[in-house]
């Protein structure tokens, strides 16, 4: 079986922590890296609801088996809508990574863990633990395809 490239999603912290650190494992992953507050800012008018962000997230995902998505949905709606759209182009993640910061977990980091697709990390842990993690959600994916 071929190599996998991950699908990961990079969640919490703050937008300089969470886009450096997405940017890191895309580049490790050799994956491309997108960040949705680009894409908002980019191509979606400031009173734009999530249909037009999602096209755009979808026309930039269409020919890549990978991806490291920053700036995970911070609602309900936000999260239900983005695991369908990866659903519906058959790239779901396969890991959410959270970067904890001082406020409590939400209720979306409580849907991911309740998923069983969610790792949490302090903002300041080293790149290799968090390699090691999508490593082991890609084990768990190639898993999956043998035995489904």
């Amino acid at each position: 079986m071929p190599s996998l490239s991950p699908r990961v999603l990079v969640a919490g912290s703050s937008d300089a922590e969470r886009g450096a650190r997405a940017d890191r494992l895309a580049r490790f992953f050799r994956v491309p890296h997108l960040s949705v507050c680009e894409v908002i800012r980019d191509h979606a008018a400031p009173s734009a609801k999530d249909a037009p962000v999602l096209r755009v997230v979808a026309a930039r995902l269409v020919d890549s088996p990978g991806y490291v998505i920053d700036a995970a949905p911070r609602t309900l709606a936000e999260a239900a809508a983005v695991d369908g759209l990866l659903a519906s182009l058959a790239v779901p993640a396969d890991l959410v990574v959270h970067l904890r910061s001082d406020e409590p977990p939400g209720v979306v980091i409580g849907y991911y863990q309740a998923r069983g697709t969610l790792a949490q990390f302090l903002p300041g842990t080293d790149d290799e633990a968090i390699v090691a993690s999508v490593e082991r959600a890609l084990l768990n994916r190639k898993a999956r395809a043998v035995h489904p």
